[in-house]
């Protein structure tokens, strides 16, 4: 797993998962429009050749799923924390081409992922005093 920070046009954070056993990287963005294209395919480039020389392994496919495929940031700045429960569903062993069926696009799986990860839901009585 590399996890990814674009600062430019705006800061933002996605996840490279590489899949040995498919010979896939996986680009998971939780917006899914904020990097274009060619400079996802470009990074993914140079992953698969930093794997090749690493590992020996060549042809690796790379995949880019689509809003549909994977749960989407409702919102313009909680990408890092879509990224780490990206994380911690590949280290639990769900791989990525299962996240919609498993959570959907933002489905309820996801959202417990979520509120475990900050620590249960927020409620009146357990906020932070700000």
């Amino acid at each position: 797993m590399i996890p990814r920070n674009i600062i430019s046009p705006c800061k933002h954070w996605a996840l490279v998962v590489a899949s040995i056993k498919d010979m896939e990287l996986w680009y998971l963005d939780p917006k899914c429009d904020t990097d274009d294209r060619k400079h996802v395919e470009e990074f993914l480039g140079h992953v698969a050749g930093y794997l090749e020389l690493r590992l020996g392994l060549k042809g690796w496919k790379q995949v880019l799923p689509g809003r549909d495929s994977i749960p989407q940031q409702p919102d313009g700045f909680s990408c890092g924390v879509y990224t780490i429960v990206f994380a911690d569903m590949v280290a639990l062993g769900i791989h990525p081409r299962d996240f919609s069926a498993r959570c959907g696009a933002g489905g309820k799986e996801f959202r417990d992922s979520i509120l475990t990860l900050l620590g249960g839901p927020i409620s009146m009585d357990n906020r932070a005093a700000v």
